[in-house]
């Protein structure tokens, strides 16, 4: 079974800043998975998550949901 959400190596960085707010996270997250993100403010949490919906596109590293490189096909997973 292909995992629902993979990031591999996945950097972030705001237009404008030099260091990444996400740095070389690794995650994989299967179908009927349930995770916390939780941490203090500044942690990356909201960083976290607008890169794997699309919002904010990785630096450095690949995202994948439902199989689908948010790079080319980014449109297609926000729709479904």
């Amino acid at each position: 079974m292909e995992p629902i959400v993979s990031l591999q190596e996945v950097s972030t960085v705001y237009e404008g800043e030099r260091r990444p707010a996400i740095r070389d996270v690794n995650l994989t997250l299967d179908e009927k998975e349930l995770v916390y993100v939780v941490g203090p403010n500044a942690a990356g949490k909201t960083t976290l998550l607008e890169t794997i919906n699309g919002l904010l596109p990785a630096f450095k590293g690949r995202v994948l949901v439902f199989g689908l490189d948010l790079r080319v096909r980014g449109k297609d997973v926000r729709r479904r």
